[in-house]
């Protein structure tokens, strides 16, 4: 009976040892970099980093309807603060021009969702890029055929201030003229309306926006030969928080970003997928049932 007993009681360790080791697996699945003394000495004296987000670029960030911002950029956000142990703080603006000057004015310290343009490196420094896509050319679905930029010369472009493509085809394109307007929600309607003969707009917010807006009368009609390669831009007197932000995206592993981009880019017809915590409670459950039955077996011996 006591050897019995004593069976019993290794089973019970072996199974609050596992429940232990698995705990702590979960707890570190994010677990923070290691910094120098000199990285861990500016972080606590920036406790605080101002983030200063794009309230209409779905699905990469925008605002919801009770005033969140919310999408990719802020998840990533969210991860790299865990990894880094600090805190964001949101610095609102009413547009893309206006979060820009925010970060040149010092009033913010960076923006997550940023290309990489003579400009803005005046007063910005940026990681590597997270993604990189081109954008689409969409156009009304009873005009025929596959263009490309140049083809636009003498035409209108429903168009957004302080977009990288726009500063690029102003430049290379000059024949090219826009119809300014305040949103991506407006430059479909410009199109959708005649008002502008095309729109350049990245696959997945040109595909949030139509099926929000319920507008069916756009097509795709060819790609852009300018790449966005987006990244984190910081204010360029703070080289440290640039040193850290990168640090901070070279230890996100590719599941870890997967994960976050699958939230805001599959559709919900797709399907649920388990997610890493999912995955760890279903292998401690297994590791339970196992060590359980291995105990009922050496009791009945």
């Amino acid at each position: 009976m006591k050897q019995r007993f004593s069976y019993v009681l290794i089973i019970g360790m072996l199974a609050a040892v596992s429940l232990f080791i698995i705990e702590t697996f979960a707890g570190e699945t994010k677990a923070q970099i290691k910094l120098s003394s000199e990285e861990a000495a500016w972080l606590k004296a920036h406790p605080v980093i101002r983030h200063a987000p794009d309230n209409d670029y779905a699905p990469f960030e925008y605002k919801d309807e009770n005033n969140r911002i919310i999408g990719i950029a802020p998840d990533l956000l969210k991860l790299i603060g865990e990894k880094l142990e600090v805190r964001f703080e949101v610095v609102p603006a009413p547009n893309w021009s206006a979060t820009l000057e925010n970060v040149k004015q010092h009033k913010a310290d960076l923006v997550v969702c940023a290309t990489k343009t003579p400009e803005r490196s005046k007063y910005i420094l940026f990681t590597s890029p997270y993604i990189e896509f081109n954008n689409i050319i969409l156009v009304p679905d009873h005009i025929s055929g596959y263009f490309i930029v140049k083809d636009f010369a003498g035409k209108t472009l429903a168009a957004i201030k302080g977009w990288a493509i726009t500063e690029y085809i102003q430049k290379k394109y000059l024949d090219i003229r826009f119809l300014w307007v305040k949103d991506i929600k407006a430059t479909l309607e410009a199109v959708s309306d005649g008002a502008a003969d095309a729109v350049l707009l990245n696959k997945f917010a040109a595909g949030y926006w139509m099926a929000k807006t319920g507008i069916t009368n756009l097509r795709i009609a060819g790609q852009t030969d300018y790449t966005y390669k987006l990244s984190l831009g910081s204010r360029k007197d703070w080289p440290m928080l640039n040193r850290l932000l990168e640090k901070a995206l070279d230890d996100i592993s590719r599941s870890e970003l997967e994960e976050i981009f699958n939230k805001w880019t599959f559709t919900r017809e797709q399907g649920w997928r388990p997610g890493t915590q999912v995955w760890i409670w279903i292998a401690l459950g297994a590791i339970v049932v196992l060590l359980l039955i291995i105990g009922i077996f050496i009791w009945d011996l």
